[in-house]
């Protein structure tokens, strides 16, 4: 089943930098399917330009945040760029992808 989803108000937000550009990355909250007991979490991440937005799927919405979490930190090392968080390379986002 297709998602119609939007962002909406975040429930988290974070500020990365990419040298002198900050790089915001949204986090929508979860939400279920109509029709279904799974759930969806959108995300953005957006700097000069936007980078990435989608969502993940989850069995309910803890594995929806968790996966989206994950997708972030994978978007962000498949990048090829340098991100910063307070002056450290550790983003705080787990990744799936090694």
């Amino acid at each position: 089943m297709p998602i119609s989803w939007e962002l909406g108000e975040p429930i988290a937000v974070r500020t990365l930098h990419r040298g002198d550009e900050p790089v915001t990355v949204e986090i929508g909250s979860p939400q279920s399917y109509l029709e279904s007991e799974d759930y969806f979490c959108p995300f953005r991440i957006s700097g000069k330009e936007l980078l990435e937005e989608g969502y993940t799927v989850g069995v309910d919405s803890v594995q929806a945040l968790t996966l989206t979490l994950a997708r972030i930190g994978d978007v962000l090392a498949a990048s090829g760029d340098a991100f910063t968080f307070v002056g450290s390379s550790d983003l705080g986002f787990p990744r799936t992808a090694r």
